[in-house]
């Protein structure tokens, strides 16, 4: 599969045009200019900021609460590698980003030369490569430079420029949150935006090999290369950034293991970089392949920005887009980003709200961070379904990290014992936003999920089970009784209304998260006593209500802001991305939930990428795949880039969130199969427009992977593989079929669920 394809970029905004390649932890973006190109680079753990909470408590009555609102902090733009080559008059251009494969290439003619370019991060090797070719010997003269945001300085010595920095307490933020600067205590005193320095240690080292000709130092950074072959730059970098908060998050100076992740990828000619990063990358992305149906030739031949220019003209026209391929491409783009922006090792942090992309802003929007109200669980909703399971281990790594500062802060905060969230936490667990305490239920789901699919049983007691447990311990602390029944206390339905006892959102996640710890309990054979008392907690948990007009009412007394557009739909997690509402075994609630979200949507098409994203998510849930596919293609119409990355709220403040990309991958998995109730539901929610197509490697929970195909609606063929040797319970339409399948074995069904062959070996 390829994308980003097409000419010349006349106007260049990195989150529209360009293009993001990673390897968990080394993201950048490359433009494809000819002749002065910039590769802008991060690294996961370069953030400003301390583990001193900043958010804001509202409690019921008085003055709102804050905790040290200047530590916060962002996530950094880390430098640049700058390209330049008298190569201003070109033809025959061509920039593409392969996702099959996770290369960027770009290819032209200048003097009746034919240059290439190649891009990629490395994750077995651990370094950015960048290849330039010619068809020409002698046709490379010109600059290689390192660049650096934050005053690292630079020494040169042969091929290599090392840049070494601190994210020093001194330094000061301009208001145009892009620059760096020494400013005065005035200066500092009257800025808008805090540089909270930490004096975290980082180093990037760039390396110039070339073939044929000859290079020598430049000015400051630069290598200046002369009629060369061929240029292979390597790039490496890291922090002292350590998750461990007993160490105050710092470990060794990266020096020694900068150095050693170049000399070692330097040894390696660059055709055995690229087979080994390809090879790596690939043997997570080829566990799942799509097809959604053919598009027509014509749109299969457009460059990908004009192929979604003219989708969104047909969207936006109510008239058939007609182009599955695109739609497919969508999904599959989510879970490059996801390979590209979370791998397990390293001390790297989970995906932020732009993955590991932010090459600019010093301040980015939203501080780039971890966002907990929908935005990190979002995040990972795609990794078990699409196969991706190994790439939520950052998730559970970090979090695991933090903890302890999640802890810490709702002892000072709220005087209770486990841990609850603020909106958004930044590296090292400081929160910011307000303190609003359910997200922690939320966030649990993420670690349940986990072993839902592997049954790991030993990461479940080591890693799953203390930190639920302790956001337990937190609930039974903060439930009260009105009416018989128990309600979650002062939560708000984000963002909309009022902080107050027994809202929808916060009841469905308590539930969710109750629900989970006795399922672990039971697994693990913890203490009963303590396990039968949170069983009866859940049971007095208030339920679902259905209110005046047949909604699911958001509130535990009816308002009348339940009307109207919003892009929040918090009151439904219930259904999506929790299990407590269902067509199969709450079908009253069920209805009342996609009245609520039909109301949600009545108006405009609202800004926010993840909010279609999300409903669509809910409407597949609801096996309503008409709609699903619906809110999917208005997320396509309204808030994809040309280089497919989704914008937050639209076109007219340009602001990059990368939890639609992911959203929309997991919208699609849920349109596929469902697993939740514990039974493979196929095609539960398949849109008429997909009416023929296949899907391989989607997994479902209990250690299933399914291959499937259908055509004209209707299933043809499933092969369902165990991992695990669980019994299988098999769903299709009003089908029902009860399964034994060996651990290591499949199955093959027909399009009735008949057996075709079975208990062979995958």
């Amino acid at each position: 599969m390829r994308t980003i394809e097409g000419s010349r970029v006349k106007e260049i905004k990195w989150d529209q045009w360009g293009l993001p390649i990673g390897n968990g932890r080394i993201g950048a973006v490359f433009y494809g200019s000819t002749a002065k190109e910039q590769i802008q680079f991060n690294e996961s753990t370069l953030w400003t900021g301390t583990d001193k909470y900043s958010a804001t408590l509202w409690p019921e009555k008085g003055v709102p609460l804050t905790l040290n609102r200047d530590n916060y902090g962002s996530f950094q733009p880390f430098g640049a590698i700058e390209l330049c080559f008298p190569h201003e008059k070109f033809s025959n251009y061509h920039r593409e980003l392969d996702i099959s494969r996770a290369v960027g290439t770009v290819t032209y003619q200048c003097n009746g030369v034919n240059y290439k370019r190649e891009y990629f991060s490395s994750y077995p090797d651990q370094v950015m490569v960048i290849y330039l070719s010619a068809d020409r010997p002698g046709s490379y003269t010109g600059s290689v430079r390192l660049t650096d945001k934050h005053f690292a300085k630079f020494t040169t010595e042969t091929g290599t420029v090392t840049a070494r920095g601190r994210l020093d307490k001194k330094f000061s933020l301009l208001d145009d949150r892009r620059t760096i600067t020494v400013a005065t205590e005035q200066q500092i005193a009257s800025g808008k935006e805090k540089f909270v320095g930490n004096d975290m240690n980082y180093e990037s080292q760039m390396r110039v090999i070339v073939e044929g000709g000859t290079f020598k130092p430049g000015v400051s950074g630069e290598i200046q290369v002369d009629h060369a072959d061929r240029v292979t730059i390597l790039l490496a970098a890291g922090t002292d950034y350590l998750p461990d908060y007993s160490k105050n998050w710092r470990g060794e100076d990266p020096h020694s293991q900068v150095t050693q992740q170049l000399e070692a990828a330097s040894k390696r000619p660059y055709p055995e970089l690229l087979s080994r990063h390809i090879a790596d990358y690939q043997s997570l992305f080829d566990r799942f392949q799509l097809d959604l149906g053919r598009s027509p030739q014509e749109k299969r031949d457009l460059p990908t920005d004009k192929r979604l220019a003219l989708y969104k003209q047909l969207v936006e026209s109510k008239k058939d887009p007609n182009d599955p391929e695109l739609e497919a491409l969508l999904a599959q783009y989510g879970r490059y980003l996801m390979i590209s922006s979370s791998r397990p090792g390293h001390h790297s942090p989970p995906a932020n709200l732009q993955g590991i992309w932010n090459p600019i802003l010093c301040q980015a929007a939203w501080s780039s961070d971890f966002h907990m109200d929908i935005n990190l669980e979002m995040n990972y909703w795609l990794v078990q379904p699409s196969n991706l399971s190994e790439c939520a281990l950052p998730l559970f790594d970090w979090f695991k990290s933090v903890e302890p500062v999640c802890e810490r802060a709702t002892q000072e905060m709220l005087g209770k014992p486990g841990w609850a969230l603020s909106r958004g936490l930044n590296l090292v667990g400081a929160g910011n936003g307000k303190f609003s305490k359910v997200e922690g239920a939320w966030l649990c789901q993420s670690f349940y999920e986990y072993y839902t699919y592997t049954h790991d049983t030993n990461w479940l007691r080591e890693v799953a089970f203390p930190i639920i447990q302790k956001a337990v311990l937190f609930w039974q602390e903060n439930l009260i009784e009105k009416n018989g029944v128990l309600l979650t206390t002062h939560i708000q339905s984000p963002e909309q209304g009022e902080f107050e006892d027994g809202t929808a959102y916060g009841q469905e996640l308590v539930w969710e998260l109750f629900s989970e710890y006795l399922e672990m309990a039971d697994i693990l054979g913890t203490d009963r006593a303590e396990r039968d008392k949170i069983a009866a907690l859940r049971d007095k948990l208030g339920k679902p209500k259905v209110g005046s007009w047949g909604q699911l009412m958001e509130w535990d007394e009816e308002q009348k802001i339940e009307h109207g557009n919003h892009r929040h739909n918090s009151h439904l997690v219930g259904v999506y991305p929790g299990r407590q509402i269902n067509p199969l075994t709450t079908p009253a609630l069920a209805k009342a939930a996609a009245v609520s979200l039909a109301e949600r949507q009545r108006g405009p098409s609202e800004g926010a990428g993840w909010s279609k994203a999300f409903r669509a998510c809910i409407w597949a849930r609801l096996f309503n795949g008409t709609q699903a596919l619906r809110d999917y293609r208005i997320l396509l119409k309204d808030n994809i880039e040309p280089d497919f990355l989704a914008s937050a709220v639209g076109k007219e403040n340009d602001k990059f969130q990368i939890d639609a990309n992911f959203g929309a991958t997991a919208a699609v998995c849920e349109m596929l199969m469902q697993s939740q109730l514990g039974e493979l539901n196929l095609l539960p929610a398949l849109p008429s427009d997909w009416s023929t197509g296949s899907v391989k490697g989607i997994c479902g929970r209990n250690g299933f992977t399914v291959d499937m195909t259908w055509s004209q609606g209707k299933l043809t063929s499933a092969i369902i593989h165990s991992n695990l040797g669980l019994p299988c319970k098999v769903l299709y339409g009003d089908k029902v079929l009860n399964l034994a399948i060996g651990k290591g074995e499949s199955i093959q069904l027909d399009g009735n669920l008949k057996p075709v062959s079975q208990n062979f070996s995958h």
